[in-house]
């Protein structure tokens, strides 16, 4: 256990700080806000849309698993933490995953890059690995970005009202989606499965809303505002033909 290094955030609370300052007014949200549409409403529609049978059809899922093996070593969520365990039992390594509020992680998934996913219902982590050291180290970790179910203004993120976007994850494509209102009242989706996040609106007309999972296709389903709907296999989306 002694040999097991701890890397906690730096600097959490110069974090906090900056967070603070850039809560700058914007007017205009509270009018936004009221007329936006929240994403988990969304849901129910994007499955009627593209009619697949019911067994092929899935939500993504957010909620992983508290330990996931990986060669000869299991990483190991323990609260806001994640141990590296070899195969003695004995943690050799460790890394927070920390949570700026009251957030907890959901589950650990591996994505189709070998990353760690520690999904969270506030801050989100994709954690890497250094499988070339004898044993095995975390290497580094990345946020995922801050994204809002509604659009938030200044205010309601200062009173901490607002809800943070849930991440889930997609076992066809492998990677985490996170789809969400910036502090700038933008619409972003994101694609994580590796140290660069693939932003899903450079590839649609409008910003994608919700995805779920057609079973064995190897794709997400994907509802923009303006009522389309895509089909993604991880690197083109192409149209989505209701049946």
């Amino acid at each position: 256990m002694d040999s097991a290094v701890f890397r906690d955030r730096p600097n959490d609370q110069g974090i906090r700080h900056a967070r603070l300052l850039q809560r700058i007014p914007y007017c205009i949200f509270a009018i936004l806000a009221f007329f936006a549409v929240p994403l988990d409403q969304l849901n129910a529609e994007l499955v009627k849309t593209c009619k697949q049978p019911a067994d092929k059809t899935r939500i993504a899922s957010k909620d992983g698993e508290r330990s996931v093996a990986a060669g000869s070593f299991l990483f190991k969520l323990n609260g806001n933490v994640i141990e590296l365990i070899d195969s003695s039992g004995e943690p050799i390594d460790r890394i927070s995953v920390q949570q700026y509020d009251a957030g907890s992680i959901d589950g650990l998934f591996v994505d189709k890059n070998g990353g760690l996913l520690a999904l969270a219902n506030e801050t989100s982590f994709r954690v890497t690995v250094d499988r070339s050291s004898d044993p095995w180290r975390f290497s580094g970790r990345q946020e995922f970005p801050t994204l809002f179910r509604e659009i938030c203004g200044w205010t309601q993120r200062y009173m901490t009202t607002c809800r943070f976007a849930q991440t889930t994850f997609s076992h066809e494509l492998k990677s985490a989606f996170i789809s969400g209102y910036d502090g700038a009242g933008r619409h972003q989706s994101y694609m994580i499965n590796s140290d660069e996040f693939l932003n899903i609106n450079d590839l649609t007309s409008s910003p994608a809303f919700h995805f779920l999972e057609i079973v064995g296709s190897g794709s997400a389903q994907f509802r923009t505002v303006s009522g389309e709907n895509y089909l993604f296999d991880g690197e083109t989306m192409s149209p989505c033909i209701s049946k």
